[in-house]
């Protein structure tokens, strides 16, 4: 299995440069010595599952709604490893091991992923006051690679579900609302280097007065890049 910061967990999104990781989801539950510290949001709400194979240091994941398992990541010593689904490698989680506290054997536990709400960057539940009153806010968060490897051809988009919601920046000024990953206003970057930690994205959030209220109807980016 591929490195920590090397697949789909090389792009991650801070509050500050250099500081608070922000996440789109939160897991509830794993197996023993291991602890889940993030789940790529490809995942998406709902159950996983989580196994160790073998003697317990074979680690292998199953995101929501799939029914194939990810290829097993040998986890011999303490650290931190990625693991994937077997059906799509953006639906990962970072683990971080302690193998003294492994299962002897096999084990397996379902892992909850709920959204996170109200963060820099990902979701925002339009709640019941915001429909009555409007709203609107902007958020500043930061790109770092997360990664050996630089990522390039960076590119940012809105869910089609949120596009009346949300519109992107990069400097703060020339807002826009890519639907899609071919739309002529993506934002792009065509390299990220290693380590930098100084892209910015700022998202606006607008709710119109008087609109309907909806707890379901959330602000989702989508990302790409290559560079792997």
């Amino acid at each position: 299995m591929p490195a920590a910061g090397t697949r789909g967990d090389g792009l991650v999104f801070l509050d500050n440069p250099g500081l608070n990781e922000s996440a789109s989801l939160h897991a509830v539950g794993t197996v023993p010595g291991v602890a889940i510290l993030m789940v790529g949001g490809a995942n998406g709400p709902g159950v996983a599952r989580i196994r160790c194979e073998g003697d317990g240091s074979r680690i292998t994941w199953l995101a929501p709604g799939s029914s194939t398992w990810g290829e097993p990541c040998a986890c011999e010593s303490d650290g931190t490893y990625l693991i994937e689904d077997g059906e799509d490698a953006a639906k990962c989680a970072r683990i971080q091991v302690a193998t003294a506290y492994l299962p002897d054997g096999a084990a397996e536990a379902r892992v909850l992923l709920v959204d996170v709400y109200n963060n820099a960057f990902s979701l925002n539940d339009i709640s019941a006051g915001h429909a009555a009153a409007g709203w609107n806010t902007t958020y500043v968060f930061y790109l770092k690679a997360n990664s050996d490897s630089d990522l390039l051809n960076v590119k940012c988009w809105i869910d089609e579900d949120a596009v009346d919601h949300l519109e992107l920046s990069k400097t703060g000024a020339g807002y826009v609302s890519p639907d899609s990953e071919d739309h002529a206003d993506v934002l792009t970057w065509e390299k990220i280097e290693s380590g930098d930690s100084s892209n910015t994205i700022y998202v606006k959030h607008s709710v119109p007065a008087a609109s309907p209220s909806d707890a379901k109807v959330l602000n989702m980016l989508h990302f790409s890049w290559d560079g792997y």
